[in-house]
């Protein structure tokens, strides 16, 4: 069942709502359809064998059409939901197993496909996290997809820090300042007693140091994160490119 907008945020919206892969089903289906299949041979191939063959070919498709049974109640049990500011995983019918994980503690997002699930469109993510163990979430549907949906999440939030120029996230994560440098002014008064042209025009262009260590530090900051995959090399250039002009 889809997700309940009960239990999402005022600005919260649903980004990805999967169940998954149907070959998560395909080892009890095909297992059913082999004993179908016997069954039926049999049942052609001896019409008058003994009475005991039938409760023996009975017992043979009931098995795997039990296990179907209980694959397909689990299989409706687990859905991934991923929104602006979750991922949520959640597993079991009449038990519920739920795991949410704000978007900002997440670091990398790998997939993983068989060469077999690159030709069905299945495969595993794994989500890195701050300070705990990786997420593996497997049979997701169309896991490339899902992957750059939430590398678009963590790129729209390393932007926002960036705009923000510093402070905290809004899961209360500290982030480091990332400031833009306002374009440098200086006040061609001089001091009392010093004539403006003993004031040379290196010496009034030349900007303070404070302001070179700031920038330094900033293209710094601006390298870790696309070291870190949250910013790419394009956007790392672009922003460079800014803060270099602004000079």
């Amino acid at each position: 069942m889809p997700i309940l907008s009960r239990i999402l945020g005022e600005d919260e919206e649903v980004l990805v709502d999967l169940r998954p892969h149907w070959l998560f089903l395909s080892g009890p289906l095909a297992s059913t359809m082999v004993a179908v299949a016997v069954a039926i041979a049999v049942t052609v191939e001896f019409p008058k064998a003994p009475i005991a063959t039938a409760y023996v070919l009975a017992v043979m498709v009931a098995a795997p059409i039990l296990w179907f049974g209980i694959r397909t109640i689990k299989w409706l049990g687990v859905s991934l939901v991923i929104t602006n500011e979750r991922v949520i995983y959640r597993r079991g019918v009449f038990g519920r197993d739920v795991i949410q994980l704000r978007i900002q503690r997440i670091t990398e997002v790998h997939c993983s496909q068989t060469l077999w699930g690159r030709m069905l469109g299945a495969g595993e993510l794994i989500v890195e996290l701050q300070g705990g163990d990786p997420m593996v979430i497997a049979d997701v549907g169309h896991p490339r997809v899902v992957q750059r949906v939430l590398n678009d999440q963590l790129t729209q939030i390393s932007h926002g820090a960036l705009l923000d120029g510093g402070g905290t996230r809004a899961s209360g994560v500290p982030t480091d300042p990332v400031s833009v440098p306002r374009p440098l002014a200086f006040d061609l008064t001089p001091p009392h007693g010093i004539s403006l042209a003993a004031t040379s025009v290196g010496e009034r262009s030349s900007p303070p140091p404070s302001a070179s260590a700031s920038l330094h530090d900033q293209l710094i900051q601006l390298d870790d994160l696309r070291r870190r995959g949250i910013l790419s090399n394009g956007e790392f250039q672009a922003k460079k490119a800014e803060l270099l002009s602004r000079l």
